[in-house]
């Protein structure tokens, strides 16, 4: 699959930043939903875990019980600061590469 790069804004980028960086267009590092679904899984993990350990069954009911607490649990202050910080850890390994 061919990936997807406008004229206009490399015209725009090239004439306005003094150096662009080669940037992946998939690249799976900043892709903010995989990044989501990670917290997500281990705090679910977490929750199953404790009751397994509690020798507890896990019911259908009580997982989706457990996604949808987690889920809403999930602060959005720590997406963001994870999602920032990966951005600008990815950055400086790019320009150090340069």
């Amino acid at each position: 699959m061919e990936k997807h790069t406008a004229r206009e804004t490399k015209k725009l980028l090239s004439d306005h930043c003094p150096e662009l960086l080669d940037w992946p267009s998939n690249s799976p590092d900043l892709n903010p939903i995989e990044n989501l679904w990670s917290i997500l899984k281990g705090r679910v993990e977490k929750q199953v875990n404790k009751l397994v350990l509690k020798k507890n069954s896990v019911t259908v009911d009580v997982f989706c019980e457990i996604i949808q607490k987690e889920w809403e649990g999930i602060e959005p202050e720590i997406f963001l600061h994870q999602e920032v910080l990966k951005v600008l850890i990815c950055i400086s390994i790019r320009v150090d590469q340069h």
